[in-house]
């Protein structure tokens, strides 16, 4: 299996505060991307929304606009399950990979990690399964209801809920 750090992209260089505004939309306008990494001195500073460029003034540059980067970025060497939380809690589809230092070093794709996680064992090898047997005797109230707790996270409630919707069945 391919490492996730094989990924990291560097075919666009990050943003400045030097660009200005017109060529900040050009840039989004010809690609796909929701966000995109500002830097400054190799040091990145934040991410720019591409649905925030598009109400900026063009006649100004984007040192004018530095309130709105957001800050979200992975390092590289973190797990592909925290890279892939990082991209669904910012909802973007570009994330600034940095060092420990918070130098600038790529960034990821959202379609990179969603191939390199389709190679993950979770996708690419069948399952099992386990069939567990009990008789039905050695059920007891407790041991009912612990199950219950444990497949659907009810716990208690859920006896109370077949109490309203059940009146003539027992309660647990």
């Amino acid at each position: 299996m391919t490492a996730i750090t094989d990924y990291i992209n560097r075919d666009f260089e990050p943003l400045h505060f030097s660009e200005s505004v017109a060529g900040l939309q050009d840039f989004f306008a010809e690609t796909h991307f929701s966000h995109f990494p500002v830097i400054e001195d190799g040091v990145y500073l934040g991410s720019i929304s591409a649905e925030d460029a598009e109400a900026f003034d063009l006649d100004k540059t984007l040192s004018h606009y530095r309130y709105t980067l957001e800050g979200f970025f992975v390092r590289h060497n973190m797990i592909w399950l925290d890279v892939l939380e990082v991209f669904a809690r910012n909802q973007s589809n570009v994330v600034p990979v940095l060092d420990a230092n918070n130098q600038y070093e790529g960034y990821y794709e959202i379609a990179d990690i969603i191939k390199f996680f389709n190679e993950t064992p979770f996708l690419k090898e069948q399952g099992g399964i386990i069939i567990v047997e009990k008789q039905r005797q050695a059920f007891g109230r407790f041991c009912v209801q612990q199950y219950r707790r444990q497949s659907t996270g009810y716990g208690q409630n859920c006896a109370r809920r077949d109490e309203r919707y059940h009146p003539d069945l027992p309660a647990l």
